[in-house]
């Protein structure tokens, strides 16, 4: 894995309802963090795209009611425990990532996708590890790597960020309160 096409096959098992693609996307999803949690790929986190990517899935399957729609014939429970498996892996390749060093393009990423996004809860799930990663990140002593890739250095531009995603975040949500309200 490490190329776009390898990240958009996990995008289209997102609304896949045939219960034999589950196994597929399993280990595709088992692949994803392999790739995540092997360092020397950490370069990955310089491509915007590729970041967009791998959010929108994420983040998009832990808000997934199911991986499975139709029941399987043969083992009734086994698409369940696989759909259990495949979220199970999802979040731990959100722990892994959170402790990655957070770059410019990953964070901008977050701001691109999340707004992109026609799942409310994906979108808040997404705000919510933005503010998160970057409150963990502060806490340790490598910090935030910044364009330039000097860890220590903060920079204004991961400040920008973070500002625009807040923005996004507020907005996001005085919209679905007028919405609601309307």
């Amino acid at each position: 894995m490490g190329h776009s096409e390898d990240f958009k096959t996990l995008l289209g098992y997102l609304d896949a309802k045939d219960p034999s693609t589950a196994q597929l996307e399993y280990a595709e999803c088992k692949r994803l963090h392999e790739f995540v949690s092997n360092t020397s790929n950490l370069a990955m986190f310089t491509d915007v795209n590729l970041c967009i990517d791998v959010f929108n899935y994420i983040f998009h399957r832990k808000c997934s009611v199911t991986v499975d729609i139709a029941p399987t014939r043969q083992k009734p429970d086994a698409s369940k425990s696989l759909s259990k498996k495949i979220l199970e892996l999802v979040d731990r390749i959100i722990l892994t990532l959170r402790s990655l060093p957070l770059t410019h393009a990953a964070f901008d990423a977050i701001a691109r996708a999340a707004p992109a996004s026609s799942q409310p809860q994906a979108r808040q799930v997404m705000y919510l590890f933005a503010a998160d990663w970057f409150k963990h990140r502060l806490l340790l002593p490598e910090r935030i790597a910044d364009p330039e890739g000097h860890p220590d250095d903060l920079g204004p531009s991961v400040h920008s960020l973070l500002r625009r995603i807040l923005i996004l975040a507020l907005t996001d949500v005085w919209s679905a309160t007028r919405k609601a309200c309307a």
